[in-house]
């Protein structure tokens, strides 16, 4: 048949962790974005009334990440970086759960005991880890998933996703805070904290959808290798390290 050799190009499916991961970036950017930071600090210093439980919040997510950042990059890669992923995904739904409950206890009592402090110190521990996971087994699989020569585009797009999506927290606090009569009362920070632990429930939800199975790892080195191997022995090695 004539032209039976010509076929229609077609655009290449996304790769499932690819697409996994930036759905990943733009709820975890909405949620952060709309309770962490600004507005926990404020609840916290409203209901303590003391800077220093504000340092110690703030302090224990960070620490958290920190401690942790190379146990849970050794755990990935000894055994299962989707795995280690999902478990972050139970953690942010179970820290999104006891969040909620904090905030309205507190709410409901008007201040923060030593009790609510300890378990609040615990909690922001517990995002500290999803964070962990987040730029950690789930950042390095999106990486393996995606052709060799086209990370740096990819790392533009998750990159603009997180910026874009970032802007979407302080827009829902400003509304809800307009709405309000600009009134920083537990009450109205407990709101937005609330809906901020909704997206940070849909941020769990997805981190189930990661697969091993769909990185490219040693696929993708192959095709290089491939192609290597087929070039003239002029041509610089593509599989060279510098």
């Amino acid at each position: 048949r004539p032209f039976a050799g010509i076929h229609r190009a077609t655009a290449p499916a996304m790769n499932p962790n690819v697409r996994s991961c930036l759905i990943l970036c733009v709820l975890s950017g909405i949620a952060d974005s709309t309770w962490s930071g600004t507005v926990i600090a404020a609840f916290v210093l409203i209901s303590s009334g003391n800077n220093t439980t504000v340092g110690l919040i703030e302090a224990a997510q960070g620490l958290s990440t920190l401690l942790f950042a190379l146990p849970i990059g050794w755990a990935a890669d000894k055994w299962s970086r989707s795995g280690i992923i999902a478990i972050g995904g139970l953690l942010s739904i179970l820290a999104a759960a006891g969040t909620s409950f904090t905030v309205v206890s507190i709410a409901r009592q008007d201040g923060l005991s030593t009790d609510w402090t300890y378990l609040l110190l615990a909690i922001m521990s517990g995002w500290g880890l999803v964070g962990g996971v987040i730029s950690g087994p789930a950042q390095a699989l999106y990486a393996d998933s995606i052709p060799t020569g086209e990370r740096s585009i990819w790392y533009v797009y998750l990159f603009a996703a997180y910026i874009i999506s970032s802007a979407v927290g302080p827009a829902i606090a400003v509304g809800i805070f307009y709405f309000t009569a600009d009134d920083w009362t537990l009450a109205q920070l407990r709101v937005v904290i609330l809906i901020g632990m909704a997206f940070e429930v849909a941020t769990g939800l997805v981190m189930f959808t990661f697969r091993d199975s769909a990185a490219l790892d040693e696929q993708s080195e192959a095709i290089t290798a491939a192609e290597a191997a087929s070039a003239p022995a002029s041509a610089p090695s593509a599989t060279a390290h510098g």
